[in-house]
Parts: structure tokens; sequence; C-alpha cells
């Protein structure tokens, strides 16, 4: 596991739990309310999030889940999501479109105009 000092964006840490409510409320705050889940219940979740404001309407965010979570964002709204996984990967489905994310691609799931 690394240390603090040797992740993305140690020096701006938000939260570190082990609690899944508060790291679905902590990250809440950032991006937009979501449903968070252990994938498998009965494991010790390991969360933090390391934020800094680039720009009026920009961050750099550092997102860590371990084990495997389960995250239902809902509705994104009003804004854009570019995820690119540093280890591990995700699965991301957007109505009936499905894309995987791991530490060789990158996507940008976002809604399209109604």
């Amino acid at each position: 596991m690394s240390t603090l000092a040797t992740l993305p964006l140690s020096h701006y840490q938000l939260f570190q739990t082990g609690d899944v409510d508060e790291a679905r409320e902590c990250v809440a705050r950032i991006f937009c309310p979501h449903g968070l889940h252990v994938a498998r219940p009965g494991t010790a979740l390991d969360a933090r999030h390391h934020s800094v404001r680039l720009h009026q309407d920009v961050s750099l965010n550092y997102v860590q889940y371990g084990p495997a979570v389960r995250i239902d964002p809902g509705y994104l709204g009003d804004f854009y999501l570019l995820q690119i996984p540093l280890r591990g990967g995700a699965s991301i489905r957007c109505g009936q479109q499905q894309v995987q994310a791991d530490t060789r691609t990158a996507r940008c799931p976002h809604r399209q105009s109604p």
C-alpha cells in the first residue's frame, strides 16, 4: 500500500475513513449525492479523497476506495467526470452503454442533451 506522501495530491487530503456513510457524505460535498456500497458486505472500507481546485469550475481529485465498491452517482446533470484509474479499474454504465476504464484507458462518461 502506498504511503500518504506518495499518493497523488497528498497535500490536499480532504478525508480518510473506513466508514461508508462518512465517505459517501464527504465525496457528495465535492461531487453530488450518490449511492456507495462495499461490493462484498463485511469487508472493511479504506476510502480517501484528495482535492485541489484549479479554477472556479475545475478541480483535480484523487479518490481511492478499497476494496471494491459500487457507486450509483444518479443523474450527473451539471458536471463532467473524467475517470483515469491509477490502479484497478471501473465498469461504467450510462443508460444502455457500458465502458471499461483501467490503467491503460480513460473514459469520459457524460450525459447527452435531452
